[in-house]
């Protein structure tokens, strides 16, 4: 089975991809993937280089190669993967959706300390960073909300069924 795990940037949809992978399945990261196929240019510098736009074509080239793929994985998505190109409708006819529902606090704490590295939020104060997750958080949710599953985040931050 191909397993696609969605949600917001710091949802935890590579820790726990990792998680599901140890119990016999290949994991991919959509964003190492991309960054592979740009020559070990970081998903920031792609961004930086070229564009929103452009990364989201690359996202979604890289997204139906993976799908085109025989087999079972676990892959771990973007944070804009679902919200761009059809790619929820995509990755719901090949295979089992997983919606990684996270709190938005819980989200801003985890983005305040590895803002760095991602493109959306890198410039951002601790004031904008919540405002800016809250609201796009929000506009993305109807297209997380299309996944086979949800999960949400318990009180000890683990997905339960994970």
């Amino acid at each position: 089975m191909k397993i696609f795990l969605v949600g917001y940037m710091g949802a935890g949809k590579t820790y726990y991809g990792m998680q599901l992978a140890r119990k016999g399945h290949v994991f991919y990261d959509l964003d190492k993937l991309i960054e592979k196929r740009c020559g070990g240019k970081s998903v920031k510098e792609v961004f930086n280089l070229f564009g929103e736009e452009y990364f989201r074509k690359l996202e979604t080239l890289e997204l139906k190669r993976l799908a085109a793929v025989e087999g079972d994985y676990v892959l771990a998505t973007g944070g804009g993967t679902p919200c761009h190109s059809d790619n929820m409708i995509l990755m719901n006819e090949v295979g089992h959706t997983i919606f990684l529902d996270t709190d938005v606090n819980l989200i801003v704490k985890r983005l305040t300390t590895d803002k760095s590295d991602r493109p959306l939020i890198a410039n951002m104060d601790d004031d904008e960073l919540t405002d800016f997750v809250t609201k796009q958080r929000k506009e993305r949710l109807p297209f997380y909300q299309m996944a086979k599953e949800t999960l949400e985040m318990n009180a000890n931050n683990e997905y339960l069924i994970l």
